[in-house]
């Protein structure tokens, strides 16, 4: 392959990372460009825009067009399973946990080996309290009764994540969920939750008051300044994928991962999307 040096020294990295949305399914799954593509990816939503940039490198050294679609993990496997191999668009699956990739490779014929192995840990994320406003006192959040925007606990890791650093912290004060549109209705404390992270980040992002905050991934707000944020390293999503079997794609599939997996590719997730190393 050329190398990822001279990919990043005609400056298409950035470029990848701003592609447009093209196309929309039904359940709210949104992918980068419409049509077909050598190989389709389905994504958790916090690995969007980093998938599109490896995807746009595997594209300048090989020349196949990589298709990426995102939306929360949950909603992604229950569509997978759905349709099953024979029906399903997509030929690799980058969830936001290692429980998802786990059901999918129990499901008989739905899922084709990684060099030997059902699954593959391809990073590692962190869940941020966050609010694109600066010198906001997050700190408060924690210890008063406050509303919370996170992604749907029962779908999206992320919003798990969520849930279990502000129930620990709050002895479970924050176990009310209101779905978005009906946040105005119930007492604090209680999380309003999105169908997955993209979309939470987006309403505190626009929003952009003090008096709104939420649980995004750390990944989506790497290179911003001026915002006012509480990490959780501690709380990491472990983020696995697995690949559909899909039998004139498993070798393309295969190609694109150990791109995913090699030291470049990886170093670009933690130095510009702010990544934990991936478990060896």
């Amino acid at each position: 392959m050329k190398s990822i040096q001279r990919f990043l020294a005609v400056g298409l990295l950035g470029a990848a990372s701003q592609l447009a949305i093209a196309q929309n399914y039904g359940d709210g799954t949104v992918c980068n460009i419409a049509g077909s593509a050598d190989l389709t990816i389905a994504v958790a939503s916090n690995f969007y825009y980093p998938a599109q940039a490896v995807a746009a490198i595997y594209q300048y050294d090989t020349g196949n067009v990589i298709k990426v679609c995102h939306n929360a993990t949950g909603i992604l496997k229950a569509a997978i399973i759905t349709d099953g191999a024979n029906i399903t668009p997509y030929d690799a699956f980058l969830a936001a946990d290692n429980i998802a990739p786990g059901d999918l490779a129990n499901v008989s014929g739905l899922t084709a080996a990684y060099h030997n192995s059902a699954t593959f840990n391809y990073t590692k994320g962190i869940p941020v309290l966050w609010t694109p406003v600066s010198n906001v006192q997050l700190s408060a959040v924690i210890s008063a009764p406050k509303v919370v925007y996170v992604a749907n606990p029962a779908n999206a890791p992320y919003g798990v994540a969520a849930q279990t650093i502000l129930n620990n912290a709050q002895t479970g004060q924050y176990q009310d969920l209101v779905d978005e549109g009906q946040e105005t209705s119930p007492v604090p404390p209680y999380a309003v939750v999105f169908s997955n992270i993209e979309l939470t980040y987006q309403e505190v992002n626009n929003a952009n008051s003090a008096t709104v905050v939420g649980f995004v991934a750390k990944s989506q707000i790497c290179g911003r300044t001026g915002d006012s944020r509480i990490a959780y390293p501690s709380n990491p999503t472990t983020q696995d994928g697995v690949i559909i079997n899909h039998p004139a794609k498993v070798s393309i599939a295969t190609d694109f991962v150990d791109l995913l997996l090699d030291t470049p590719a990886q170093n670009i997730l933690q130095n510009s999307y702010c990544y934990l190393p991936r478990l060896p």
